[in-house]
């Protein structure tokens, strides 16, 4: 694989932090400069993309504002030696809007980063929510990239299930975010953001057709005028801990070939376990047909080409418009009788 596109960085600050918070990180952590080039050594990487996304466990939010701009910084430092070897993800909280709209400026205009991190809910108000219209307005002034990563929902606590959390929990974070994204319309009304669904997606791949039923809803037929599958099918998968048959199968059919990222996770996994899981993938891929310059390098090409080297022909990625106004108009048009087929219905 030549480009991953999700290696996990905790510089000492956040590190420290979450310490001294007492909050659990993995024993994997890379934290330092040589780290990230030791991996990049090891790997064979041509190029990684690094983010911070342990700074979703940071609840405060003065310090998660802090933190966030500490460690783009550092990130921004690192891919700017790196000469393009390491690119990075801009992690932006939420908690204060404005402050989030200056970081967002920060690191795509005064870093130049390459994209974003966002966490798929904000202290329980989930991505797609009106409240981050402001934002999303931003992102798609900027045609940002922006990669959901998943936190966990406040009332997890309360379910009092004894399980590692990234069992469930965080595939249901990302799901419930980009569904919500889809049925709030908001891929619909900022159309030119590109998203990226880290761990595959969560369960959504899996429920794509049970999800497309809103189709016939007469409370989202405005929102989502195109089709439920047309704007599943926007999404990029990552294949960090996505690497089984069924589920690289669930990815392909949604997203088709030209939409999984290769994503190791390193920063979580331990050498050993990427060196595994790669190989699982590159024998599931294999299997399904799909190739692994396209999955490991090319897919990543098209959504960041300015990695592309001298010689190399990526087909840029697409760019969504808005619904024609035609679509736009007979799914007005059509909304009152899915709302009396409803009524009959039920």
């Amino acid at each position: 694989m030549n480009i991953d596109i999700n290696v996990r960085f905790t510089p000492p600050v956040l590190q420290n932090y979450l310490e001294q918070q007492k909050i659990h990180i993995s024993d994997n952590t890379l934290s330092a400069d040589t780290d990230l080039y030791n991996y990049l050594t090891v790997s064979a990487c041509n190029h990684i993309f690094i983010g911070c996304p342990d700074l979703e466990k940071v609840k405060d939010e003065k310090d998660a504002h802090d933190l966030a701009s500490a460690c783009n910084m550092k990130i921004a430092s690192i891919s700017k030696v790196s000469k393009r070897k390491i690119g990075g993800f801009g992690y932006i909280p939420l908690y204060n809007l404005n402050k989030a709209g200056v970081e967002i400026t920060r690191c795509l205009e005064q870093y130049g980063m390459d994209g974003l991190m966002l966490s798929g809910n904000t202290m329980g108000r989930f991505l797609g929510d009106p409240a981050f219209d402001s934002i999303m307005q931003q992102l798609q002034e900027y045609q940002a990239t922006v990669m959901l990563v998943p936190a966990l929902h406040p009332n997890t606590a309360q379910i009092n299930l004894q399980q590692p959390e990234f069992l469930v929990e965080t595939p249901c974070d990302i799901t419930r975010a980009a569904l919500n994204l889809v049925l709030s319309g908001t891929l619909e009304r900022y159309p030119s953001i590109n998203w990226i669904l880290a761990e595959g997606g969560g369960f959504l791949p899996y429920i794509s057709w049970r999800v497309s039923l809103a189709n016939a809803m007469a409370e989202y037929s405005t929102d989502i005028p195109m089709g439920m599958m047309n704007y599943l099918r926007r999404f990029y998968f990552v294949t960090t801990r996505s690497h089984s048959s069924f589920q690289i199968a669930s990815m392909q059919e949604l997203g088709g070939d030209h939409h999984l990222l290769y994503g190791s996770g390193a920063g979580d996994f331990s050498l050993d376990e990427i060196k595994n899981q790669t190989i699982a993938l590159e024998k599931t891929m294999m299997e399904a047909g799909l190739s692994k310059t396209l999955v490991g390098r090319d897919n990543a090409l098209r959504l960041f080409p300015a990695y592309t080297r001298p010689g190399q022909s990526v087909q840029a990625a697409p760019r969504y418009q808005h619904a024609p106004a035609a679509v736009r108009l007979r799914s007005r048009l059509l909304s009152p009788l899915i709302k009396i087929a409803d009524k009959l219905r039920h």
